[in-house]
């Protein structure tokens, strides 16, 4: 083997002697700054062998507290958010409450006039109040659906149609079951157009 080879090979085993002579001494200068504490800790916990295992090692009694800390905090934060939650959910459904309100009505009074035409016979003595009802309704829908708004001229125009519509079946009695199937359809289509763009 030519000599500067093996002057290398032995460079390199020096080099990890010395690292790991290095290692070991600053082992040992760390277990030598500890070495008071350990003894305080194994002579506590010789004269005191039912102490419990925070007063022998204190450390741990720290982190014990600093991680009930943040148990408290985490359950107190999603208690809060919880509660926030439910607010904004109510306060939604308030808001929301009166619109669907007046679209059940404006539902149920049109359903039960289909109800009529289906009859056989129809009782058309009873199509006046329940057109009567709807047209009262109608004059709910901009202030519900708009409360604080201009009410969208599109929204407005099918509103307008659906009154109008309501108006003339009021204005011409209606004698028979298909007259007031045909005004019933007109009022149905009024709404299913509106609904297709709204909602």
């Amino acid at each position: 083997m030519p000599l500067v080879e093996s002057l290398a090979i032995l460079g390199e085993a020096y080099d990890a002697i010395a690292t790991e002579s290095t290692a070991r001494a600053k082992r040992a200068e760390s277990f030598r700054r500890r070495a008071p504490q350990i003894r305080r800790q194994l002579k506590i916990a010789t004269h005191n062998a039912d102490a419990p295992l925070s007063v022998i090692m204190p450390h741990i009694k720290l982190k014990q507290r600093t991680a009930m800390r943040l148990l408290v905090l985490f359950i107190l934060g999603a208690v809060l958010g919880g509660a926030v939650a439910m607010l904004a959910m109510n306060a939604q459904q308030q808001r929301s409450a009166y619109p669907r309100g007046v679209m059940a009505v404006l539902q149920n009074d049109l359903g039960r006039l289909r109800d009529i035409t289906k009859m056989q016979p129809c009782d058309v003595s009873k199509s006046s109040a329940l057109l009567q009802r709807l047209r009262n309704a109608t004059q709910e829908i901009e202030p519900a659906l708009y409360p604080n708004a201009e009410v969208d001229s599109t929204f407005h125009r099918y509103a307008e149609k659906l009154r109008n519509t309501l108006d003339q079946s009021m204005a011409i009695p209606v004698s028979d079951c298909p007259a007031l199937s045909k005004n019933v359809a007109a009022i149905g289509e009024h709404c299913d157009n509106c609904h297709r763009e709204f909602r």
